[in-house]
């Protein structure tokens, strides 16, 4: 699959607020509203979900940021994490489904699609 190149509209949040804190914005990275984001483990710079030398998905970018043309940390996003949010879901074996179960971890196939298993 591929990754997004704009805002996603996944504005469907269920139950409690989300947390939210600010991440720095990896240089030359944009970042789209609602995209699931990690930190490259090199330096803590926030990255699209699926980008090389990135850790596990911290959550989504409730704002879009770009950075393509500064240095790293010039733009900062906010990230919302501990919330339910509506994401394309994975595919065959990859697939949620209703026996998965609630409050389980969600691995990205890329920046906007989560699946139960780390296939």
């Amino acid at each position: 699959m591929s990754n997004v190149s704009a805002d996603i509209n996944t504005d469907v949040k269920i139950g409690q607020d989300c947390r939210k804190f600010q991440v720095p914005v990896d240089g030359g990275t944009t970042i789209y509203k609602n995209q699931l984001v990690a930190q490259l483990v090199a330096t803590g710079m926030l990255v699209p979900a699926t980008t090389a030398g990135a850790g596990p998905a911290i959550g989504i970018a409730s704002a879009g940021s770009d950075n393509s043309a500064g240095a790293d940390g010039a733009k900062r996003v906010y990230v919302e994490t501990d919330c339910v949010v509506r994401l394309t879901n994975g595919a065959t074996t990859d697939a949620f489904s209703e026996a998965s179960a609630v409050g389980s971890p969600v691995y990205a196939l890329d920046d906007h699609t989560g699946a139960d298993n780390d296939n």
